[in-house]
């Protein structure tokens, strides 16, 4: 049997397969080359498949570095924008959570960090630690560039820089003792496993806790108590700086003055290094040597506690001054 006549052939559609005979061009979206996470661009002339790193240990801002922490232009942005076509367009709206902050923290100082909540204190408190990378500018710790280092290379400076977050009760493990989260610190600082258990006594008796409270879980500590674990921890790494991040805003009034006692003998006994964010101007003006006032992402004035509180010269650190309730708490700053 023959087979039944074919239809006429059609032609395919121009688009498939082969490009338009006529007609203007489309417009392309400007599509921008993807980057990992954390990659850096290109300095000029550099070869393929290398990232820009600066030399460690140099200069910032036109001097040589000789503070134990300098921050250099600091600024960070976040993209608020989730969409994809805004985002592939580039309509995005970043959020300026720091904004050229350059600050130095001398070797024994204890720097008061204060100002409203949302003004970028914990984002910069983060970004010394480099759990965050800045956006702009250099974090130089005691020579070394920081934010020219990844993975291997950064670790070794991380154990020099540690931090005791707000919440004690959210940065304690509730599935481990007290043992345990001091001595994975002391492991991690290269101590024995033998030795681990005299050298958590010791940091424990030097934050003002009993040895026994080692085979407690978090939930069975109060909250003076979680905040002081936390403290031991964060010296078992033998660190050179500590950030304190409001360590006494979620105590009442009496453990916020056991604290700060602690903190003040750890200072003159340890000779420790300290950034201490707080609200309460009268804890800083205590315990700190330096004091930094920070607004929308900047610091607008810096200087001793009797220049910045008794003798403010910003408009900003005024109205901040003016915000402490009458009373006991302004007596303190007065004294």
């Amino acid at each position: 049997m023959r087979a039944p006549p074919r239809g006429p052939r059609r032609e395919p559609p121009p688009h498939r397969g082969r490009l338009p005979r006529a007609g203007p061009a489309r417009p392309r979206l400007p599509l921008r080359a993807p980057l990992r996470r954390g990659a850096r661009p290109l300095r000029r002339g550099a070869p393929a498949g290398a990232t820009a790193r600066r030399p460690p240990g140099r200069l910032l801002g036109g001097g040589v570095v000789t503070a134990l922490l300098a921050l250099g232009g600091i600024t960070k942005r976040y993209e608020l924008e989730r969409r994809v076509l805004p985002r592939l367009l580039g309509r995005r709206r970043p959020h300026l959570a720091v904004d050229g902050v350059s600050l130095a923290v001398e070797r024994g100082d204890v720097l008061g960090l204060v100002g409203e909540s949302g003004c970028g204190k914990s984002t910069l408190a983060k970004i010394m630690l480099r759990l965050e990378d800045p956006t702009e500018g250099r974090v130089v710790l005691d020579g070394t560039d920081l934010t020219a280092l990844r993975g291997a290379a950064l670790r070794p400076h991380r154990r020099r820089v540690q931090m005791v977050f707000q919440d004690a009760g959210a940065s304690l493990n509730p599935r481990k003792t007290g043992a345990t989260l001091v001595g994975e610190a002391l492991g991690l600082a290269g101590l024995p496993r033998r030795d681990h258990t005299a050298r958590a006594a010791e940091l424990l008796r030097q934050v003002g806790l009993d040895a026994g409270l080692l085979a407690r879980y978090p939930h069975e500590l109060s909250g003076g108590q979680k905040q002081r674990l936390a403290i031991a921890r964060a010296l078992a790494m033998g660190p050179d700086l500590l950030v304190l991040d409001e360590p006494v805003s979620a105590l009442d009034v009496s453990l916020q003055a056991q604290i700060l006692m602690l903190l003040m003998a750890l200072r003159d006994r340890l000779g420790l290094t300290m950034v201490f964010i707080s609200h309460d101007l009268a804890l800083v003006h205590h315990l700190c040597n330096r004091v930094a006032v920070m607004s929308a992402g900047r610091i607008v004035e810096a200087g001793s506690p009797a220049e910045v509180l008794h003798r403010p010269r910003h408009d900003y650190t005024r109205r901040l001054l003016a915000a402490v309730p009458r009373g006991h708490h302004r007596t303190r700053i007065a004294t």
